[in-house]
This record gives structure tokens, sequence and C-alpha cells, in this order.
């Protein structure tokens, strides 16, 4: 609905505008002809005006609440919520600290870009991310820092159905905290031009499950290796499973 029945205001006495709804949108404020903002007409105005509704595209919902962007959705979500984003193209420039599942319903419009160095980036009990093209940022493959890091709060992470490309490395663990051993659990993910490695695994790990995955190493290993490599594993006793997962190119 759409409030346009506002036809004079006093001078003498504030004046709170109404908040339309359209759907697909997020209200934002309305605007005059030269895109001053207002939510009420002060006191004191005088004149003409001509006000019109400024609109943002919702672009995530968590609980039936909409959001117009991905961090706006992130700070909006508590534990156990799940973000689900609308087809687009978003930035994982902050950590997450928060149990969340993050998913959409169409993979192929809809792409993360990891941001380098912004390490630990995974960092709460259980995070999952779904139906997601996962791409490094920038210079990507070629550039170390490109990879998700577990936080000392890390329990479980999971990748289901995502493309993962452009990765200097997928997933780097970290070396400091060998007390707190993280589930890793990567389904049905189809990797393409990673820089290093898919796992590099410098401890903290509980086990690496890794199953219905399609692996393409010939546009891999861009960084020091003249062919990909899935497995960096140093200092790590952990469980590992490998199964009914195509790989094309040498290892």
């Amino acid at each position: 609905k759409y409030v346009t029945n506002i036809n004079s205001y006093a001078s003498d006495s504030e004046l709170a505008l109404p908040t339309p709804v359209k759907e697909g949108y997020i209200f934002k404020c309305w605007v005059d002809e030269n895109l001053n903002e207002y939510t009420s007409i002060s006191e004191s105005t005088s004149g003409n005006l001509v006000l019109s509704a400024s609109w943002l595209p919702v672009v995530a919902t968590v609980g039936g609440k909409d959001y117009a962007s991905f961090k706006d959705a992130y700070t909006g979500a508590s534990n156990g919520d799940t973000i689900l984003l609308i087809d687009g193209e978003y930035n994982l420039e902050f950590k997450i600290t928060k149990s969340l599942k993050i998913k959409v319903s169409s993979q192929a419009n809809t792409i993360l870009n990891v941001t380098k160095d912004i390490n630990p980036n995974v960092n709460a009990s259980n995070i999952k991310f779904m139906n997601l093209t996962l791409k490094g940022s920038g210079a990507g493959a070629d550039a170390s820092g490109v990879y998700f890091q577990d936080g000392e709060n890390l329990e479980t992470l999971t990748f289901e159905n995502c493309n993962i490309y452009n990765m200097n490395t997928f997933i780097k663990t970290r070396t400091s905290d060998t007390s707190h051993p993280v589930v890793y659990n990567i389904v049905n993910c189809n990797f393409d031009g990673n820089g290093q490695f898919i796992l590099w695994i410098n401890g903290n790990t509980k086990s690496i499950n890794i199953e219905g995955c399609n692996i393409d190493l010939t546009n891999s290993g861009k960084v020091n290796n003249v062919n990909g490599s899935m497995f960096r594993i140093l200092d790590a006793d952990c469980n590992v499973t490998f199964y009914n997962n195509y790989v094309l190119g040498t290892l």
C-alpha cells in the first residue's frame, strides 16, 4: 500500500510521516526533490513539499524479517537462526561469531565473496553454508589469506551443495589451540580454480568428512604447485572420510 493523501501540514507543529509498504522492498525514508531525507515534517517548515518514498531491495530474511544487506541480516540474527539470501552477490567481510545456517534457494545466481585476511572468520559452535557459490575475492587463488579459518569457539563447520573456486586455500586451520578440535563436513560440493589446497590442516581437527564432491585439479595449484593438491595435513591426529568423490587431474 502507498500513502499519498497528505495534502497539507501545519507550520506550528511536527507531523510524523507514515511508513508505506512495498513487497520485496524495505522503506528507507521520504525524500524531497533535492533528495533531502524526511521521517517527519518538522515544526516551522513552510512551503510546498513533494515527497517520494525511498526504498531498499530486500536481499536477506531471518525468521521472516527482511533485511537490506547481508551484514544487517547477520547483525539481526541470533544463534540457531537461518539467513536466507536472495539471488545476488555478497561479501563475507566480517567474522561469523554466531551459530548460523547461511543458505539460498538457488545456487547458480548467488555468490559469496570470501574477503582476504579476515581470519579466523568462522568462530561459533556450529556454522553451515548451503547452496552458495563461495569465491575468493580480489586476487583470490593467487593471494594468501583467502580461506576459511576456525576460531576457538568453532566445533562443526559444514558446506553443502556449494561451488568453491578462486580460493587460495579452502580451509586452513589454526595451530594455536589443540583443545577444541573441529569437525569439517564437505558434502556435494564442486571445487575448481583454487590456489594451493582444499584443506590445509595444522592441527585442532577432530574429523574431516568429504562426500559426493566434484574436484577439478586441472585449473588449481596456481601458487606453488604444478598440479593442485587436495590435502596438506601437518601435525594432526584426525579421522578422514573421503567417499564417493570424483577427482579430475593429477594429484
